[in-house]
């Protein structure tokens, strides 16, 4: 929390996961010169638990890195109710419409081709808070709040992936509202309401 005028602002914890350490570092210094809180990771599996320690306020995370690549870390932190909503961007050298509609299928809210601006990477971060906030605001953690959410969205079309039916559901704390089991692998996915 940082005092402007009289009014208390909270600062925004932005993790860094990167294995390559200039990257890692300007990266940071960028972020701290811009007012933000900057916890940084060398590699996915120490993203993952900082992640889930630090709980910070958005992700940027690298595609290609040792021990866990960017895919693996979103896949963990978004089967986690704790980091499921936190605003995950991936940074990566290669630049290409498959990579990118890949990382955004995979979960991603955003992505940044390395090399990238300043300019850039504060704008890209500046629209994923206020979006975030925003949901946040509108929507809240609270069951109530998910359904008023699942309501709208089928008023607008819906939500991919889930069909709903003619009438929205109201779900409680706890309930799964989409499971899905891959057939090639032992993984299960779910949505719960928490």
């Amino acid at each position: 929390m940082t005092r402007f005028h009289n009014q208390t602002i909270a600062v925004k914890k932005i993790l860094i996961v990167e294995d390559n350490q200039f990257l890692r570092t300007t990266t940071a210094d960028i972020l701290q010169l811009a007012g933000y809180e900057v916890i940084e990771a060398e590699h996915g599996r120490q993203g993952v638990e900082r992640a889930q320690l630090e709980r910070p306020d958005m992700i940027i995370c690298d595609v290609e890195m040792p021990e866990l690549d960017g895919y693996g870390v979103l896949h963990y932190l978004s089967n986690d109710p704790q980091t499921a909503m936190i605003p995950f961007i991936f940074l990566t050298s290669r630049d290409g419409s498959e990579e990118m509609r890949r990382g955004m299928t995979s979960g991603a809210d955003d992505y940044l081709v390395k090399p990238f601006s300043e300019a850039d990477l504060l704008a890209t971060i500046e629209v994923r808070l206020r979006k975030s906030a925003i949901l946040q605001r509108e929507y809240g953690r609270a069951p109530q709040r998910l359904n008023e959410f699942i309501a709208d969205a089928h008023e607008h079309g819906g939500i991919p992936g889930i069909d709903m039916g003619e009438k929205p559901r109201r779900y409680g704390s706890g309930q799964v509202l989409y499971g899905k089991e891959t057939p090639r692998t032992t993984c299960t996915t779910w949505l719960r309401v928490w």
